[in-house]
């Protein structure tokens, strides 16, 4: 009885002296991100999936989203830097985005060489140093945007006077990073895709991903600034052919 006694004291003190599991709250930045998919020819697709490279924080589930019939998607919960899957679809390939700090998105699926993107790998960037703390994000989309055309039988593809690094000099000498965005502390990528027209003049300027609170308008003013492009030729004939821009507004703490 005396053996019996000592062997529950035993138990007793072996499972009072275990470590007592607390559950760690994880903590991360997370962004609600919006936009719209559009075809080649700037009409709605329904049906896409996009998809966060995350998980739920909560319920461990994928992050995605499925576009409605006017091209719509929502992720709420998407990280600030995030590579984005547009899965396969009957029509299109699985395809990888990878966004910067953007809130909002409209992502167009192009035909091959029917977009010239000038500086994807490289883009622009806009400093400042971040003067309050960070605060929540509001954006309101514009209610539509310009169709951006195609044009995909071209021989001869645009020039800027001095070619393409001195556009994108340009474009970085009259940037200046927006007071509203230093302010409410703005920072990540905004893409802005234009129309070079048959008399060289850059129009229909086009937000595909953007910030708001005056970079996504402060990109497109720089980009007219620049001035007239020589245009692009199909049969010895000028014609028009859209360009993209990408341009990172960072903010740092010194």
């Amino acid at each position: 009885m005396r053996e019996l006694l000592l062997l529950i004291g035993l138990l007793v003190l072996c499972s009072t002296g275990k470590a007592q599991y607390v559950p760690k709250t994880q903590y991360r930045d997370t962004i609600f991100l919006r936009g719209y998919i559009y075809d080649h020819k700037g009409n709605p697709v329904s049906g896409m999936v996009l998809r966060s490279r995350h998980n739920d924080t909560t319920y461990g589930s994928p992050l995605l989203s499925e576009t409605d019939a006017n091209g719509y998607f929502a992720i709420n919960g998407a990280m600030v830097n995030d590579t984005l899957t547009i899965e396969r679809h009957f029509l299109y390939k699985e395809q990888k985005l990878y966004n910067k700090g953007s809130r909002y998105m409209v992502i167009y699926l192009p035909l091959p060489n029917d977009n010239i993107d000038l500086n994807a790998d490289k883009p622009i960037t806009v400093a400042h140093v971040r003067q309050t703390q960070r605060m929540p994000f509001i954006f309101q989309p514009p209610n539509s945007y310009p169709n951006p055309g195609v044009f995909s039988n071209v021989q001869q593809y645009p020039h800027y006077k001095g070619e393409t690094p001195a556009f994108l000099d340009s474009v970085k000498k009259h940037l200046i990073y927006p007071h509203q965005a230093v302010a409410n502390n703005i920072a990540g990528m905004v893409k802005i895709s234009f129309l070079v027209d048959r008399d060289g003049t850059p129009r229909d300027l086009t937000v595909l991903n953007g910030l708001g609170y005056g970079c996504d308008q402060a990109v497109m003013d720089a980009i007219r600034y620049a001035g007239k492009w020589d245009p692009a030729k199909s049969n010895g004939r000028a014609t028009t052919i859209h360009q993209t821009i990408t341009v990172e507004f960072k903010l740092t703490d010194k």
